[in-house]
C-alpha cells in the first residue's frame, strides 16, 4: 500500500498489515507539492508519483 503525506512531501510504501518497507521523496521538495497520483509497477519494481505537470520515478529497493 501506499501512503502520501503532502506536509512531508513524502510517499510512504507498507506491507497491508502496515509495516514500513520505505519511503520516496524528491530531490527537489517542490516537485512533491501537488502530489495526485502514485502507481506501483511490481514487474519493473519502479513507483510512479503524479505531481502537477510532473512525472517521477523511483526504484524499488528488492
Amino acid at each position: 500500500m501506499y501512503f502520501v503525506n503532502r506536509e512531508a512531501r513524502s510517499v510512504y510504501e507498507t506491507t497491508m498489515a502496515g509495516t514500513f518497507i520505505n519511503s520516496y521523496r524528491a530531490s527537489d521538495e517542490e516537485l512533491f507539492g501537488q502530489i495526485s497520483n502514485v502507481y506501483a509497477d511490481s514487474d519493473q519494481q519502479i513507483v510512479y508519483v503524479l505531481s502537477g505537470n510532473s512525472l517521477l520515478a523511483f526504484r524499488r529497493n528488492e
